[in-house]
């Protein structure tokens, strides 16, 4: 298993951990307006590229989800459906 640290933007962590038969992201801080279309783009990139069966959203750790950062975890779930790739 691998795992890599990044931050979106400010306010938004995003710890990737890259395993055999999936990736999981955790997510810590503030997933809103301002941090959403970076973690959007990172998001569909893993669902695009050839993935592991399961992706995994961890949400324990944000303090704070506007509209916008659900609209990218739905749009994220339709290509996760699309392309037969579990999402929780």
């Amino acid at each position: 298993m691998t795992s890599s640290t990044s931050n979106a933007t400010e306010g938004l962590e995003i710890i990737r951990e890259d395993g055999e038969q999936s990736t999981v992201l955790h997510l810590k801080g503030r997933l809103g307006i301002d941090s959403s279309p970076d973690f959007r783009d990172q998001l569909l990139a893993i669902l695009r590229a050839p993935s592991p069966k399961t992706v995994v959203v961890d949400l324990a750790n944000l303090i704070y989800v506007d509209a916008s950062g659900i609209a990218t975890l739905l749009e994220a779930l339709k290509v996760a459906r699309h392309r037969q790739i579990r999402f929780c």
